[in-house]
């Protein structure tokens, strides 16, 4: 399986060390985005310091329904432990789907990862 995440931390910042990127690239779909949503998982407790976490669509390419229910679990799971987790830069088509579906009322999404870094920087997470 190609590299489809990265992680980038915002510690040369103080007040952004809570907040962790998670940049997808390429598609997530079939086992890929079991394999991807563990790796997020493994990531926080690698990094328990982490409060935030912006899940940066930029460069993803295709995201299957299972990718997609499998969003909706990570999701939930962090947030039950206090984690909140956003959406930056899904290109149109993801937006509209995830509006169709109703996954935007649930998870925030924001067009730049800049603009959600300084709101998530303005709010305690959930």
């Amino acid at each position: 399986m190609q590299n489809v995440l990265t992680f980038v931390h915002d510690s040369h910042t103080s007040d952004l060390q809570d907040i962790a990127t998670a940049i997808f690239c390429g598609a997530i779909e079939g086992d890929a985005g079991s394999q991807v949503f563990a790796e997020i998982e493994a990531h926080h407790q690698q990094y328990p310091q982490i409060r935030k976490y912006i899940l940066d669509f930029a460069d993803l390419t295709i995201l299957d329904s299972k990718a997609i229910s499998l969003l909706i679990v990570l999701h939930q799971k962090l947030k039950n432990k206090g984690i909140m987790v956003v959406i930056a830069e899904a290109d149109v088509e993801i937006c509209n789907l995830f509006d169709t579906i109703g996954l935007s009322r649930i998870i925030e999404m924001y067009k730049h990862s800049k603009e959600a870094k300084i709101v998530m920087n303005s709010e305690s997470a959930c």
